[in-house]
């Protein structure tokens, strides 16, 4: 019984992460255009909020790739993934550095992350195979499709013409830009918040675990 209740509680503590996450873009769409009143700038705590949960996410798989040797080809790929999506964010502000200067340090993570990974292929494919039958893994696959396919699709300028008409013309990019915005802003706290509970499953693997001495009951 002790052990039920234990399951329920933590899956409730992981659902209600799970709605704060999801609160995180209608909040920072709110500060953005009514607080703050400057639309969705580069600067913006929209923007922002996108870049650090990325960055987070990325710095969870590659911790994980440090601390778990079963899974760690395969976690090196994804956070290196997690980065290119990271540099993408600010590729405004690598490009008036340097034309496509974004693009090569996109180039140069990639072929880092492969790199790496290729020196653990074992490990690579059994950590695809846990990924594949992990829960949290497939919602980071949901806000994975929601960044790159759906936010792109239902953020298209050309759908919310049609949808306002000549009336509101003049407010076509703003909405455009906050529907595109928030739901990037979504996909990028789901992804992080599956991130976070798969690192946590993977995290206690018995290789993970201190390594217990079980004639003496000490741990090293």
């Amino acid at each position: 019984m002790s052990e039920h209740i234990h399951q329920i509680t933590k899956a409730a503590l992981q659902f209600l992460l799970l709605i704060l996450c999801t609160l995180i873009a209608p909040l920072a769409v709110t500060v953005d255009v009514v607080v703050l009143n400057h639309g969705m700038p580069e600067w913006g705590l929209t923007e922002l909020l996108q870049a650090l949960l990325i960055l987070l996410s990325a710095l969870l798989c590659a911790a994980g790739a440090v601390r778990v040797r079963d899974t760690r080809g395969f976690l090196i790929l994804i956070a290196g993934f997690f980065m290119t999506m990271f540099i993408r964010e600010f590729d405004f502000l690598l490009d008036d550095m340097q034309d496509n200067l974004w693009q090569y340090c996109v180039l140069a993570v990639f072929l880092v992350s492969v790199g790496l990974a290729a020196c653990y292929p074992q490990s690579t494919l059994s950590g695809m195979v846990s990924a594949i039958r992990s829960v949290p893994f497939n919602y980071v696959l949901m806000g994975i499709a929601t960044l790159l396919c759906f936010s792109r699709v239902f953020g298209t300028g050309a759908i919310w013409e049609a949808m306002l008409g000549e009336q509101g013309a003049s407010s076509v990019f703003l909405i455009k830009s906050v529907v595109q915005e928030g739901l990037e802003l979504f996909a990028y706290s789901i992804i992080f918040h599956s991130t976070l509970l798969f690192w946590l499953i993977e995290a206690r693997s018995p290789e993970a675990r201190p390594h217990q001495d079980t004639t003496s009951g000490v741990t090293s």
